[in-house]
C-alpha cells in the first residue's frame, strides 16, 4: 500500500506538537524533588535537566492475582488468570472475570490481558450466568473473541484502533499487509471537511481484515466501529469495499467512505 498515513502514535505526536506541547522521545532517568517531596525537575538519558512541577508516569497495569495464586489457580502467559470461554478457571467450581483474566482476541484467538470496561462487563455477565446456572445452561454462555476497539480524542485529534496492528499481525504469524490511504471526513464542498488517515491491516491472499487504525480531526473514532464485526467474523476487504453500504450524506460523509477507499486499495494490495 501507499505510505500516506503514519502509525497512529506518530500522527497523534504531530497533533500534540502542533498544539504547542513538546513531544520528546528520550527517556527519564531521574526525578529530582525538593526536601518536602515536591517535584522540581526530570533528568533525561541525554543528560538534560527539565524543570517541572508535576510528573505523570504511565507504566501500564498488572493483574492483581494474589487471591488466584493463593487458591492454586492456573495463570496465563501474560500473568492473568487463565479461564475458558465460560470464564471457568482451572478449578472447576471457580469462575473469574474482569481485568484479571486473559481473554481471546480476534482474529487469532490468542488469550491476552485487555483491562477495559467494555470486555470486563462481558466477562462478568458470562461468569455470573455460568456460576449461577445449572449444568444444562452453562454451555450456552460463552465469551466470544473481542476485536479490541479503542479510541481517544486529544488536542482536537481522534485516534482509533481495532484488531491487530501490522506488527502484531506479523508476530501472530499472519502474512499481513498494511494499506494506508488519506481521504476526507465529509464531502469536500463542506468547509468543515477534514482529512482522515486510514490504515487497514489485512491478510495477503484471503483479504481477511485483521485490524485497522484511523486518525483525523473528526469522524475517525466512531468510524472504527464498522471494522469490529468484520474483524470478529473474518470479513474481507472485498466485503467492505463492495458489499457495505455506509452512510453517504454530504454533511456527514462523502460518497465513498474513507473505509471503503482503503478497502478498495487493500484488494489490490492483498492480491
Amino acid at each position: 500500500g501507499s505510505t500516506v498515513a503514519c502509525e497512529a502514535s506518530d500522527l497523534m505526536d504531530r497533533a500534540v506538537a502542533e498544539a504547542g506541547v513538546p513531544v520528546r522521545a528520550e527517556r527519564a532517568t531521574e526525578i529530582l524533588a525538593e526536601d518536602d517531596g515536591r517535584v522540581r525537575a526530570v533528568r533525561t538519558d541525554r543528560g538534560e535537566l527539565i524543570g517541572c512541577q508535576m510528573v505523570i508516569v504511565s507504566v501500564g497495569v498488572e493483574p492483581r492475582t494474589e487471591l488466584a495464586v493463593t487458591a492454586g489457580l492456573r495463570l496465563g502467559d501474560m500473568g492473568g488468570v487463565a479461564v475458558d470461554d465460560q470464564m471457568r478457571t482451572s478449578a472447576r467450581s471457580v469462575w473469574a472475570c474482569g481485568d484479571v483474566v486473559q481473554i481471546p482476541r480476534a482474529p487469532d484467538g490468542r488469550r491476552v490481558l485487555w483491562p477495559l470496561a467494555t470486555t470486563a462487563r462481558r466477562t462478568a455477565r458470562v461468569a455470573a450466568r455460568n456460576a449461577a446456572g445449572s449444568a444444562s445452561t452453562r454451555s450456552a454462555d460463552r465469551f466470544r473473541p473481542f476485536a479490541g476497539a479503542v479510541g481517544v480524542r486529544a488536542f482536537g485529534v481522534e485516534v482509533s484502533s481495532v484488531g491487530l496492528s501490522l506488527s502484531r499481525a506479523l508476530d501472530a504469524g499472519f502474512d499481513a499487509v498494511a494499506t494506508d490511504v488519506r481521504h476526507v471526513s465529509r464531502t469536500r464542498a463542506f468547509p468543515e471537511a477534514a482529512p482522515i488517515d486510514v490504515r487497514l491491516v489485512s491478510e495477503r491472499g484471503s483479504g481477511r481484515i485483521l485490524g485497522g487504525q484511523l486518525v483525523g480531526r473528526e469522524g475517525a473514532a466512531l468510524r472504527a466501529n464498522v471494522l469490529v464485526p468484520l474483524v470478529i467474523s473474518g470479513g474481507t476487504v472485498r466485503d467492505l469495499a463492495e458489499d457495505f453500504d455506509l452512510i453517504y450524506t454530504p454533511p456527514l460523509g462523502p460518497a465513498v467512505d474513507p473505509l471503503k477507499v482503503a478497502a478498495s486499495q487493500a484488494m489490490r494490495d492483498t492480491g
